[in-house]
This record gives structure tokens, C-alpha cells and sequence, in this order.
């Protein structure tokens, strides 16, 4: 299959759109109209990104190895985080460290909270294709799994629905063949889903239809014609590196005083460009240590 580089435009787009969002967040409380408005719009970043994850779950014939790598990389971001946590932020009991570093309920390591949904999703398309061996019946638990998300959107909490829902939905859209039967402008797409957020937005109303609408729309408008590169690879490729090195870099600034609270996208860009060094500087350690 050719490699579709608008995707991976896209998920670089939602992992610096994570610091956009955590800004606003942790830092900068937005107080204009456009700011609150681009948070909304940013809001789509998560469901964006399980629709693209579940979508190369569909057909990819690694899913438990992938999984184990990612179990790994989830502990020992959560590890590093707890411990710069006790060792800078707050005190916890050794015990007390231990049990947040192996909670895998919404709770635990905050904002690591992404990672674990994408682990049991995983876990569930790895009991999937082992217990159902035809690909033509392997959509069944995914179905299921929409209807399920559907009916109790109430109860689920917001995270485990968003990873159920979105996730079986890019399941789905690659195992039907849907992306490449789906013709339109991507541009007019694009202008719509922006459209449904100014009239109807709500930042993280991740349980509302237009929410559903926007990303599958936004996610869809990326099989509309073709670019020849990603001018964000960096990101692509560091999505989760991104994540994990920002939550100290955020934290360092709030704990220093670095960042000035009404200055938003000033915060954004210091916030981004030294994440971004870090994680040049880690790359090319690596590429080194090998040569």
C-alpha cells in the first residue's frame, strides 16, 4: 500500500496540537473568542488520532508485539514521571508511587491517560483476530463495540468512549474499503467541519454527534488527493515522544516562572521549540550511539 502522507501530516498536526490544548490548560486560561475557538477546534485532536490508530490496526499483523512495545513505553514514561513528580512537584509513600505507576484506570498518571485506552484497544483487536479467524467476520467486534460505546455514552467515562468509539470506527473504515469510495473536495471539508464548531463547538464535548461528524470528515478529507511529503515527520514519527517530554517541559516553566500568563502563543512556541530540542538532541544521541 502507498503511503499516505497526508496521515501522517495529520497525526503531526494533533501531537503539537496537545501542547495548544495543555497551554490553554495549564497555563494561558483562554479569555478571546478565536483562542477558545481554536481549543475547539483542537479539541477533535484525540478522536482524530483513534480513528487513525484503529485504522492501521485493521490490517496490520503485529498488533500483540506492537502492544507489548507500547506496555513498555507506557511504564517507563509513567515511571519517570512519577519520580520527577516526588522529586520536584509533590511526595508520595513508595507504595503510593508503585499503585499510580500501575493504575490503569482513568486515574494513575494523568495524562498518560491516551496511552492506556490505546493499550486495551489493542488488547481487544488482539483477542479479536486470535479468536475469529476469517478477516470478513473480524469487523463483528468492533461493530459491537460502537453499539456499545453508543448505548452507554452516558455512563462510560468521556476516555473510553472516545477510544472505543473512534477507534473500532477507523477499524472499520479501512476494513470495508470506505476511505477510498468516499469522494469529495477535501478543502470544502475542512471549511465545513469548521463551520460545525463555530455554530455548535463546546471544547472536549466529545459525546456530541458533530464531534463524530467533524473527525470522521476531517479524518476522510486526508484519502482526497495526495501529497508527495509530510513537512511535519518530525512530529509524526515523535508523537509519543512529544507527549512525554512536554509534561516536563510545561512543568519545569510553571515551576521556574518562565512562561507570562496572558501571552498565549508566546507560551505555545517556547513551550514547543524546547520540547522540540529535546527531542532533536535525544534522535541524534541514538543515531550516534549506532554509527
Amino acid at each position: 500500500m502507498e503511503r499516505n502522507y497526508k496521515l501522517d501530516l495529520y497525526k503531526g498536526i494533533a501531537a503539537i496540537g496537545v501542547l495548544w490544548i495543555h497551554v490553554g490548560t495549564f497555563v494561558s486560561p483562554t479569555d478571546t473568542a478565536f483562542l477558545n475557538y481554536t481549543r475547539e477546534l483542537a479539541s477533535l485532536i484525540v478522536p482524530i488520532f483513534f480513528i487513525i490508530s484503529g485504522y492501521f490496526l485493521a490490517n496490520s499483523k503485529n498488533v500483540l508485539p506492537g502492544t507489548i512495545k507500547l506496555l513498555k513505553t507506557y511504564f517507563i514514561m509513567a515511571i519517570c514521571t512519577i519520580v520527577f513528580y516526588q522529586l520536584f512537584i509533590g511526595t508520595y509513600s513508595v507504595l503510593e508511587m508503585i499503585k499510580r505507576v500501575f493504575d490503569f484506570s482513568f486515574g494513575g498518571v494523568g495524562y498518560l491517560w491516551f496511552i492506556k485506552m490505546l493499550i486495551y484497544y489493542r488488547l481487544i483487536i488482539v483477542v479479536n483476530h486470535s479468536l475469529i479467524k476469517k478477516k470478513e467476520l473480524q469487523i463483528i467486534i468492533p461493530i459491537l463495540c460502537i453499539i456499545f460505546s453508543i448505548l452507554n455514552f452516558y455512563t462510560l467515562g468521556p476516555n473510553l468512549y472516545v477510544s472505543l468509539l473512534f477507534c473500532s470506527t477507523g477499524y472499520l473504515l479501512q476494513r470495508l474499503n470506505v476511505v477510498y469510495n468516499v469522494r469529495f473536495n477535501s478543502w470544502l471539508g475542512l471549511i465545513f467541519v469548521c463551520l460545525i464548531y463555530l455554530i455548535f463547538g463546546s471544547e472536549y464535548n466529545t459525546h456530541a454527534v458533530y464531534t463524530f461528524i467533524a473527525a470522521l470528515i476531517t479524518f476522510l478529507t486526508a484519502f482526497q488527493g495526495s501529497i508527495k511529503s509530510n513537512p511535519l515527520e518530525f512530529y509524526s514519527r515523535n508523537s509519543l515522544n512529544l507527549l512525554f517530554v512536554h509534561y516536563f517541559v510545561l512543568n519545569t516553566f510553571l515551576l521556574l516562572d518562565v512562561f507570562v500568563k496572558e501571552w498565549y502563543v508566546f507560551n505555545y512556541i517556547i513551550l514547543l521549540v524546547t520540547s522540540s530540542l529535546i527531542l532533536y538532541g535525544y534522535e541524534t544521541i541514538v543515531k550516534l550511539a549506532k554509527e
